[in-house]
């Protein structure tokens, strides 16, 4: 149930975003009772504090939208997803013998 919500965030997200071009990276709040149904909002656990969503749209757009949960209510902000984001190095977890 926790991707539905996801789901629908990014959906207002881009609502968001296409109600008002010029801000690139928006800001939006309400109850989480408000995106999702009751069935759905009752099959979730008890939301609090940060989360960050990954956002990519079909125009090529990548953000990340951190949300802010806190007793059924939400404040969600866009922002840029750093270039480096998701790389991995291959160096990462060799090791040698000395």
């Amino acid at each position: 149930m926790y991707g539905e919500l996801v789901y629908r965030i990014g959906k207002r997200y881009s609502q968001e975003r296409q109600r008002d071009p010029g801000v690139e990276f928006p800001f939006f709040a309400g109850h989480i009772s408000d995106l999702v149904d009751p069935v759905t909002l009752a099959a979730l656990p008890d939301l609090q504090g940060e989360y960050v969503i990954a956002y990519k749209d079909g125009q090529g757009a990548s953000h990340v939208i951190h949300v802010y949960f806190e007793q059924g209510t939400f404040e969600a902000e866009g922002m840029p997803l750093p270039d480096d984001a998701f790389d991995i190095s291959a160096d990462v977890g060799q090791f040698t013998e000395d």
